[in-house]
């Protein structure tokens, strides 16, 4: 299968099915909201329009292969229902996992960028998303934000560029080891997702170093949480 193949590349796959058993249950079920609506454009696969501007030819054309490989047969994985409205700001309701379920201050409404400056700053985010994958366990995967999407009943979808894991890792000071990872090809349909905002358990800190190699930056407990996800 398909998933099996991107799981020995150590991607994810286009976009988890239901129908093998995957649950995306991470982000609080609260309504997420596109910013700049006077911004936003309209998806057009059969034209192959509306994503944004910044990506390259070779990456546009791999996203709309991988889309229209999601949406086509009697029994689409990708089931949105156009017309979709195409954002490059979200802002999207985000748990604090160190509070308390009760704690009222436990939700946080986060903005996530997909734009190569904001106010004269890099604003590509990145995020990490939980993906529980069957019997198979969960694990965390970090992506680049590409772009936001919004179909006509009002669900939210995101499209991500991946991180690709490293061996060996980064080295901080020469002797604390970090993550390394290495941005997905543009050019590969396999290097992009589109999930349902759910999915986002929070942004990610990634920084770029030689190589085009980035670290990403988690507390203790992460970094023992995530190695224990691929153990």
């Amino acid at each position: 299968m398909l998933s099996d193949l991107l799981h020995v590349a150590g991607l994810p796959p286009l976009l988890l099915s239901h129908k093998e058993g995957v649950t995306l249950d991470c982000a609080v079920d609260e309504h997420p909201r596109l910013l700049n609506l006077r911004r936003t454009a309209t998806l057009d696969t059969n034209r192959r329009i509306g994503l944004p501007h910044w990506l390259s030819p070779a990456a546009v054309i791999a996203i709309f292969r991988g889309i229209s490989a999601l949406t086509s047969g009697d029994n689409p994985v990708l089931k949105w229902i156009p017309p979709l409205q195409v954002g490059t700001q979200i802002v999207l309701p985000i748990q604090d996992a160190q509070k308390m379920v009760f704690d009222p201050n436990r939700i946080k409404r986060m903005i996530f960028r997909a734009l190569p400056k904001y106010q004269n700053a890099p604003a590509l985010d990145s995020v990490r998303v939980l993906i529980h994958n069957g019997n198979a366990g969960s694990g965390w995967y970090f992506g680049q934000c590409v772009a936001f999407l919004r179909d006509a009943h009002d669900d939210h979808y995101i499209i991500l560029r991946w991180y690709t894991r490293l061996d060996p890792p980064n080295y901080l000071r020469g002797s604390i080891p970090l993550h390394a990872f290495t941005l997905a090809p543009d050019h590969v349909s396999n290097s992009y997702s589109v999930l349902p905002v759910s999915c986002v358990c929070n942004g990610a800190f990634m920084v770029p170093t030689s190589n085009n190699r980035f670290s990403v930056l988690l507390s203790p407990l992460e970094s023992k949480n995530y190695n224990n996800m691929f153990v």
